[in-house]
C-alpha cells in the first residue's frame, strides 16, 4: 500500500482556503478548498497502472444551464482517459475510446459527498486499454467497459477545467491519492498547533500549520529538525487504522544544502524517521505511513495522538 498524496492544503491545488460551514465535513476537516472557473487545479499522479483518487466534494444546486468539464484523468501520453462532462446540470462520465463511452450518474448537491475514482490501465498488458469506476458516497455510480486509445498510466488529475460548473462555486477537501482501495475510508486533518521538541528550522509549527503559501519553514543545514504538537480534538466516527504524516516540499535551487528531506514521528522522546526524499524546483508532496504506533508496536488509539509530535528532518 502506497499513498502518494494526502492533503487539504489549498496550495497543493492552487485553490482558496474557505471555512464556510456546510462546504466540508467538520468531523474530519476545518476548511474546504474553493475551485475557480477555467482553472485546472491539477495534481501530478505517480504513473502506476491502478490508482484511487478520493475527495470530498460540495456544490450548490445547479440550474439547467450548468455546463462544463472537470475531474479529468490524463495519461502519460496526455490523453484524457476519463472526465466529467456537465450538460444542463447533469454529471456524465466520458471514457476515451475509438468511440467514446458516455455514462450519466448522479451527484447530490447542497451537501458534502465523498467521491472515489478508480482508474485501471495497462489491462491485459496493453498500455492503451483502460477502465474507470466512480463511487459516490461509497456506492458504485459509474463502471466503464474496457476502453482503448488510452496512452499509458494516469499521470495527472485535474479537479477543475473548462467553464467549471459556471463559476467559483465548487469545493473539495480531504484529498487522497493511493494504490489502496479508498472506498469507505476518510482521514482527519490535524495540523501542528504548537512547537515541539525540535526547533532547528527557520520557521516551525506555526508556518507549517497555517495553510498559507507565503509562510514556510526551511532548513539551512543537514541534521536540522523541526517538530510540532497536535490537538486531536474529538474522535470522529469509525476506527483509527493508521497515521499518515504529509508535507509539501521543494528545493531552493541547484546544489541546495541540505539536499534531502524526510518526515518523522516523535513519541515517548524518540524520533521515528521516515524515508528521505530529494526535492527539486517543482513542488514535491511527501507522505509517510505509520500503520501502528512505533513507540508501542500496537494499533493506534485516539489517545496516542495527544503525545505525538510530527516533524521534518534535513540531511546533507
Amino acid at each position: 500500500m502506497t499513498d502518494y498524496l494526502i492533503t487539504n492544503d489549498p496550495f497543493d491545488l492552487g485553490g482558496i482556503y474557505d471555512t464556510t460551514a456546510g462546504r466540508f465535513d467538520p468531523a474530519f476537516a476545518d476548511h474546504a478548498i474553493a475551485l475557480s472557473e477555467d482553472t485546472s487545479h491539477g495534481v501530478k499522479l505517480p504513473e502506476v497502472d491502478s490508482l484511487w483518487i478520493a475527495f470530498d466534494f460540495y456544490t450548490p444546486a445547479m440550474g439547467p444551464n450548468e455546463d462544463g468539464v472537470c475531474w479529468q484523468i490524463y495519461s502519460q501520453d496526455n490523453v484524457v482517459l476519463g472526465r466529467v462532462s456537465l450538460l444542463n446540470g447533469a454529471f456524465r462520465w466520458i471514457s476515451t475510446s475509438a468511440a467514446n463511452e458516455l455514462l450519466t450518474f448522479g451527484v447530490p448537491t447542497d451537501q458534502v459527498v465523498r467521491i472515489d475514482i478508480f482508474v485501471e490501465t495497462n489491462i491485459g498488458a496493453n498500455p492503451n486499454q483502460h477502465r474507470e469506476s466512480v463511487y459516490v458516497n461509497g456506492s458504485l455510480a459509474v463502471l466503464t467497459q474496457i476502453n482503448s486509445n488510452g496512452g499509458g498510466a494516469p499521470a495527472r488529475f485535474n479537479f477543475g477545467g473548462l467553464d467549471y460548473i459556471n463559476g467559483n462555486n465548487c469545493w473539495v477537501s480531504n484529498i487522497r491519492i493511493s494504490d489502496e482501495n479508498t472506498v469507505g475510508t476518510k482521514f482527519k486533518v490535524l495540523p501542528p498547533t504548537g512547537q515541539g521538541f525540535h526547533d532547528d528550522f527557520m520557521g516551525g509549527a506555526t508556518e507549517l500549520g497555517d495553510y498559507l503559501s507565503t509562510t514556510v519553514a526551511y532548513a539551512t543545514a543537514g541534521g536540522q529538525r523541526t517538530s510540532g504538537t497536535l490537538t486531536p480534538g474529538a474522535q470522529p466516527a469509525g476506527t483509527l487504522t493508521r497515521v499518515f504524516l504529509s508535507s509539501t516540499t521543494r528545493s531552493t535551487g541547484p546544489g541546495a544544502n541540505p539536499s534531502q528531506i524526510g518526515l518523522f514521528a516523535r513519541l515517548g522522546g524518540v524520533d521515528y524517521d521516515g524515508a528521505l526524499q530529494t526535492p527539486g524546483a517543482a513542488i514535491l508532496p511527501i507522505v509517510e505511513a505509520y500503520p501502528v504506533n512505533p513507540d508501542t508496536g500496537l494499533d493506534w488509539t485516539w489517545a496516542d495522538l495527544a503525545g505525538l509530535e510530527v516533524g521534518l528532518r534535513a540531511v546533507t
